[in-house]
């Protein structure tokens, strides 16, 4: 009775005829969780000089991008991927923050203009 047991929770894990196409299912999801996150960090980087930003700040993103668990983890058989779908969720997440956080700055000429250093002629 416990080898029946054993083998219904083996097949409800990740195993039977799906099994390939869900572990597949999470190498796709991780791939592409890795290049939102990688198209984030260059949209950042696009943005930090017009917003005033140290470039230092792109070092949380890039070591973000090349520890994305999408790039260097493989699914695994036992939870069908599950928790490399998790961990690329989370570090995407993290991205978007980050970027996030970069659009969220006021530009330079915005604040220089808020200072009173530089006047901003609107064209009529």
């Amino acid at each position: 009775m416990s080898a029946l047991l054993l083998c219904a929770a083996a097949w409800a894990g990740c195993g039977g005829f799906a099994a390939v196409e869900k572990v597949a299912y999470a190498q796709r999801v991780g791939l592409s969780a890795a290049g939102v996150s990688v198209v984030m960090t260059l949209l950042a980087a696009a943005f930090v000089r017009h917003r005033g930003i140290s470039w230092r700040i792109l070092a949380p993103m890039v070591v973000i991008c090349a520890a994305h668990p999408g790039l260097w983890m493989e699914p695994d058989s036992v939870d069908c991927g599950q928790q490399m779908i998790a961990a690329s969720v989370v570090f995407s997440l993290q991205s978007a923050a980050l970027l996030g956080w970069v659009l969220a700055r006021p530009r330079i000429i915005d604040r220089m203009a808020a200072e009173g250093s530089v006047v901003v002629v609107e064209e009529e």
